[in-house]
């Protein structure tokens, strides 16, 4: 998959959405449903693939989320190179190794600043949701 536009993903957000509370819920979701007389048996289940924070509606960052997600995995595995679902600045110092950062000062001082702007909760790891939120800020400037 390759990224798309912002106007691309918007438009497909909006087509979905309650423009009031700018989120997708059940509710607008089954007005788009009957609207485009398709059956509404899915909705439970499109909300449960989107919704990242489990508040029973999906916003536009978890939408851009869950529709790059191929890009978004591919990108987080380049990092997590033991595979066990979270980056550590170990990690990140060895993959900017490989870019060809070979000072040391450079390398934790590049880490250090990765972390602290990926880390939201501070545990010392970048789990796969903070990735994804930081792969989504910085690929596109979106007004939320």
């Amino acid at each position: 998959m390759s990224l798309k536009t912002e106007e691309e993903l918007r438009a497909s957000f909006h087509a979905f959405s309650n423009h009031e509370s700018n989120r997708i819920t059940k509710d607008s979701l089954k007005k788009w449903c009957s609207k485009h007389s398709v059956s509404t048996a899915h909705i439970e289940e499109f909300i449960k693939k989107f919704d990242d924070n489990r508040d029973k509606e999906v916003d536009f960052y978890e939408f851009v989320r869950y529709y790059l997600r191929e890009d978004i995995e591919k990108e987080f595995k380049q990092y997590d190179l033991n595979g066990d679902g979270m980056i550590t600045r170990q990690e990140i110092m060895t993959v900017l190794r490989r870019m060809g950062i070979q000072n040391q000062q450079e390398l934790q001082s590049a880490a250090y600043a990765l972390m602290k702007s990926v880390d939201d909760n501070s545990d010392g790891f970048i789990s796969y949701p903070e990735f994804a939120d930081h792969f989504v800020k910085q690929n596109y400037s979106f007004k939320s």
